[in-house]
C-alpha cells in the first residue's frame, strides 16, 4: 500500500503530470497541430491522477475494515454449490 501511495500519489503527480502540463509546452519543437493532441494527453492524465485516487481510497477502506473486523472476514458471496 506504501509502494502505491508514492507510486500514484506521489510521483505520477509530482514528476510525470508536472512535466507535462508545465514543461512541455515550453518546448519550441511542439507544433501547433500537436497542441489539441497534447492537451487531451494532459486531460487524460489528470483524469487518471483522479482515477488513482478514488482507488487509494477504496483500498484505504478494505484495510481499515479488513483491520478492525475482530470477529474474522465475512465471505458475502454467494455458496453456489447446488448449481
Amino acid at each position: 500500500f506504501i509502494v502505491w501511495i508514492l507510486s500514484r500519489l506521489v510521483y505520477f503527480p509530482a514528476v510525470i503530470i508536472r512535466t507535462a502540463l508545465f514543461e512541455v509546452p515550453e518546448c519550441p519543437q511542439i507544433q501547433v497541430k500537436r497542441v489539441a493532441l497534447m492537451y487531451s494527453f494532459d486531460t487524460l492524465l489528470v483524469l487518471l491522477l483522479l482515477m488513482h485516487i478514488y482507488w487509494t481510497y477504496l483500498i484505504g477502506r478494505i484495510i481499515k475494515k479488513a483491520l478492525s473486523h475482530t470477529g474474522g472476514v465475512d465471505d458475502i458471496r454467494e455458496d453456489s454449490d447446488s448449481d
